[in-house]
Order: structure tokens, then C-alpha cells, then sequence
């Protein structure tokens, strides 16, 4: 299946996430010096995200949408990394609050705990 993910805070349980763009660069940066941002490139405040992965032949893209809080990437392959990119900026910045993700093909929204670590977030995704 191909199509677009999306992770932001889980509004039905209460999340908001209250960071920008700065600090989704700065916890970035921190575990990936080599990952280059750029941006913001839109009205909504596109940020692109360009991230070497350890194990992935290409450089992980992604945006983050700095206006309305969310992440969004292309189903790729392998579908892990764009999540182990997410997932770890989020746990540097705000562990506490609900995160959910959801495609653009069904909206089915999947709610995710952070506070399993990220060996157990990312099995889901492995293929």
C-alpha cells in the first residue's frame, strides 16, 4: 500500500503537543548531526526533514508541519525508519503526551505509548 502517514498528538486523550520547530531541529540534530532541515518552506509551516539512518540506503525524508504539529511521510521502504526518526524526537521532547499516527488511505487512527521504548514502537512497522 502506498500513501502518506501522519503522527501528531492524540486530541481525543488529551494531547497537545506545545514544542515548535525549534526544538523538533534541536532533538533532531541531537540524534542525527548529519540530518538537514530545511524550512519553513509553506503557509503551514512545512519544515523538510532529511535524516541518514543507520541501515537505510537513502536519507529518511519527512516533513514536519511546525503550524498544526504533525509529521508526514511517504509509505517507503523500510517503513521502520521514518517512524524510528519520529518516535525518537518525540521521546526527546515530550514522552508524557498521547501520540497517535493514521495514513491517508483509511484515517484509522493508532494510538501509541511512547513510554515502551522504541524496540517495542517500531516492531508494528518492521517488514
Amino acid at each position: 500500500m502506498s500513501g502518506t502517514y501522519y503522527v501528531t498528538a492524540d486530541q481525543e486523550r488529551g494531547g497537545a503537543w506545545t514544542f515548535g520547530f525549534e526544538q523538533v531541529e534541536w532533538a533532531l540534530l541531537e540524534a542525527w548531526p548529519l540530518a538537514r532541515v530545511s524550512g519553513p518552506m509553506t503557509q503551514a509551516g512545512a519544515c523538510g526533514l532529511s535524516v541518514p539512518v543507520d541501515g537505510v540506503e537513502e536519507p529518511v525524508e519527512l516533513a514536519y508541519f511546525a503550524e498544526r504539529r504533525f509529521f508526514a511521510f511517504a509509505d517507503q521502504d523500510p517503513l521502520e525508519a521514518p517512524f524510528r526518526v519520529v518516535f525518537t524526537v518525540l521521546t526527546a521532547l515530550n514522552l508524557a503526551d498521547p501520540v497517535v499516527w493514521t495514513t491517508a488511505w483509511d484515517a484509522t487512527p493508532h494510538r501509541v505509548d511512547l513510554s515502551v521504548g522504541l524496540p517495542q514502537l517500531l516492531r508494528p512497522f518492521e517488514r
